[in-house]
């Protein structure tokens, strides 16, 4: 899936989450305090950007097998929650992307 992506649209899809809600842009360390217009320019957003797109191929590539959706779900889900996330706030991701 994301090896597919066209590169700006696949970054160009996180800037626009960002400036839709951008008190998620705080719970990334290292892009927390950089300027929005400079995001496509920032290698830690632009990794961060693929590393999303990576997991929701897993995801996506799972869908086959309960147990494997189970256990990536599992998985992203003790990873995120020890960083913070909340629930409510893949309800927001969920809602906004459009993986047509």
């Amino acid at each position: 899936m994301y090896r597919d992506c066209d590169r700006n649209d696949l970054t160009g899809k996180s800037r626009s989450f960002l400036k839709t809600y951008p008190e998620y842009q705080k719970l990334f360390p290292s892009f927390a305090n950089v300027p929005q217009a400079q995001l496509l320019k920032n290698g830690n957003f632009l990794a961060q950007s693929y590393t999303i797109a990576a997991g929701l191929n897993v995801i996506i590539q799972s869908l086959g097998s309960q147990e494997l959706l189970a256990q990536e779900m599992n998985h992203l889900g003790t990873t995120h929650f020890s960083r913070g996330a909340q629930p409510h706030m893949f309800e927001v991701q969920a809602c906004y992307c459009d993986i047509s």
